[in-house]
């Protein structure tokens, strides 16, 4: 009687089937591989649809309140996109920077990951949302209570269900020329590696920059982190710091994710406008978090800007040396958990 497969004497040679399966398994691992090497250019389309949507509606809705006589508030600076035709793109580049950067990018995302597994693990198990102005009293979120900010309620959630949405907004302004090392280095390289770490974990990751004084949308959720690689590494910066308008952009974006949102902010915190900042995180119906970039400060101190801020972020994280940024964006994302 012959012998199964699966009990093959060892050193035989595989039987025709045994080749056949293997084939199978190999050609379906490439065809992932190739799609993952591919931007989906419908799914980018699909996503920016429903930007557009989003956009339109808020547009309509303001022209409905100029028509009844109401003035409308724009929040942050006022300068937030009306149509898509407002928005503006980073350029994308198809180059890839030298494997060892890339590399290096992908060894600290690894780290940073399994701090987030982990958390989120504990999240899911937990399976609340939090942030709400109606539900349970939340005592994580007693401080909201302290600048009038209503939302400290969670409600129950199916943990397995939950999924997460983040937007990341990069600081290139002109000042993050300064410290040392530069704070534009450290900045593209945590925003590089939370969202390499995130999108591995499943997470679906958009990043707006702004420079120049201008807000961008620099990485729609659709494309991953590698296809963009020159984008988000690139230490160009220059211009003012219109924070309030990317936080803005960057909520107008999560409007378009049905998961779980949440808000980053990687920049020093010195921005333009610091009651615009404060309206629109105050506006913001997602979680805003900062990475505080702090190079060219004493450690244990941050700009007065970004002291004035800290009470109306959901959590403030500063990093003062490169060096400790794997440990800095551990610590980050331990933070994460329960928003």
């Amino acid at each position: 009687m012959p012998r199964p497969a699966h009990e093959r004497v060892e050193g035989a040679a595989p039987s025709p089937a045994e080749y056949e399966q293997a084939l199978d398994h190999d050609c379906e691992v490439a065809q992932q591989e190739a799609a993952r090497a591919r931007v989906d250019q419908e799914a980018i389309e699909r996503e920016l649809r429903d930007l557009d949507d989003v956009l339109d509606r808020r547009h309509r809705g303001d022209e409905d309140h100029r028509e009844d006589g109401t003035e409308t508030s724009a929040g942050g600076n006022g300068t937030e996109p009306n149509r898509l035709n407002d928005v503006v793109f980073a350029p994308v580049s198809d180059d890839l920077v030298p494997p060892g950067q890339w590399r290096t990018v992908e060894d600290g995302a690894a780290r940073v990951g399994q701090v987030l597994e982990k958390e989120l693990t504990l999240e899911r198990q937990r399976g609340a949302r939090s942030g709400l102005t109606a539900g349970r009293y939340d005592t994580r979120a007693g401080h909201r209570l302290a600048i009038g900010d209503p939302r400290v309620c969670e409600t129950p959630t199916p943990g397995r269900e939950k999924r997460y949405a983040l937007v990341l907004v990069l600081d290139r302004s002109g000042s993050m020329h300064n410290g040392r090392p530069p704070k534009i280095e450290v900045a593209t390289q945590a925003v590089t590696r939370l969202a390499v770490a995130a999108e591995e974990l499943g997470i679906r990751v958009a990043i707006i920059d702004f420079i120049d004084s201008q807000a961008r949308l620099a990485k729609p959720f659709a494309v991953e982190a590698c296809h963009v690689q020159t984008t988000l590494l690139d230490t160009d910066c220059g211009g003012g710091t219109p924070l309030a308008e990317a936080i803005g952009l960057a909520r107008t974006v999560v409007e378009t994710q049905r998961d779980n949102p949440l808000i980053i902010t990687v920049t020093d915190d010195r921005p333009n406008d610091v009651k615009a900042v404060t309206r629109e995180l105050q506006a913001s119906h997602a979680p805003v978090c900062s990475l505080t970039i702090a190079t060219d400060s004493d450690p244990g101190t941050v700009a007065p800007d970004a002291l004035a801020l800290a009470p109306y972020y959901e959590r403030q994280v500063a990093v003062y040396d490169v060096d400790a940024i794997d440990n800095r964006l551990d610590q980050f994302a331990s933070l994460l958990t329960g928003l």
